[in-house]
């Protein structure tokens, strides 16, 4: 039986940013993740076609963590676990893993079914609900932090890769996946939107307050979804004192691994 944690109270989480959908199980019935049926092909089938399994191994290759043993890893908006498989397959000696999730019905409901399905021992699981804002582990504790598709729900951005700075240990390495990549054209757009706004004086429009942001270009109200260019991505990684390298990701997505730079 997989134990849920709850980390942070209701009250709080539903406070963040798209709670409401992503917290709708009535919208959720017809998604791929959805394998209450038993139907977990359709699961499988979406994780392949969107790349995000082969984009996992490539960047656990490139993370250097794939030999080290006795690791400790959260995934910070793990939905319903479909990660497990791959980290449980490529990492040799997992200790402890963590996923940590906001909507109840994915982490309570689901989640524990697909790792049942594919055997995932349970004294090694721990799922939590709670906000990725508050990660309850003490300083330098994770050995990796993963985040698959999820880096770009953060309305506060700063404040995440800052609480991942703290939990990771000196030579602990960050994983992101899924992130969604802009043409240079919208770029283009986004930015003569802005300075349009700056030159008439409105310096409280939508274009100028959301680039404030960390460089966020777009947000989708909704879904929580935020667009970045390349270049804001780097900048918020460099400004929260991460070295990272871009990797190739399968659908022409953004992926990133980080390395936390030491204090000086």
């Amino acid at each position: 039986m997989y134990q849920i944690y709850q980390w942070s109270d209701n009250n709080k989480l539903q406070r963040l940013d798209s709670y409401q959908y992503w917290n709708d199980e009535k919208k959720e019935e017809k998604k791929e993740w959805n394998i209450q049926d038993g139907n977990f092909g359709k699961l499988e089938s979406y994780i392949e076609t969107m790349g995000l399994d082969k984009d996992l191994r490539q960047a656990l290759k490139i993370s250097g963590i794939c030999g080290k043993t006795r690791l400790t890893g959260i995934e910070l908006g793990g939905g319903v676990c479909w990660s497990a498989p791959v980290l449980f397959e490529q990492l040799n000696d997992i200790k402890e893993m963590q996923f940590l999730e906001f909507s109840y019905h994915r982490i309570a409901k689901i989640a524990p079914l697909l790792l049942e399905h594919y055997r995932i021992p349970e004294d090694k699981v721990k799922l939590i609900l709670g906000s990725f804002y508050e990660i309850k582990c003490p300083d330098e504790t994770m050995d990796f932090v993963l985040l698959s598709q999820a880096l770009h729900h953060a309305a506060e951005v700063e404040r995440l890769l800052a609480e991942i700075y703290r939990v990771l240990k000196k030579d602990g390495v960050v994983i992101i996946i899924g992130e969604q990549k802009c043409g240079w054209k919208f770029v283009i757009y986004k930015m003569l939107e802005r300075w349009r706004d700056i030159v008439f004086g409105n310096r409280h429009s939508n274009n100028i307050m959301l680039y404030k942001q960390s460089g966020c270009l777009s947000v989708d109200n909704v879904l929580g979804d935020r667009l970045y260019s390349f270049g804001s991505y780097r900048k918020m990684f460099r400004r929260n004192k991460f070295k990272f390298k871009k990797i190739n990701t399968q659908r022409n997505g953004l992926g990133f691994v980080l390395w936390k730079q030491s204090e000086l």
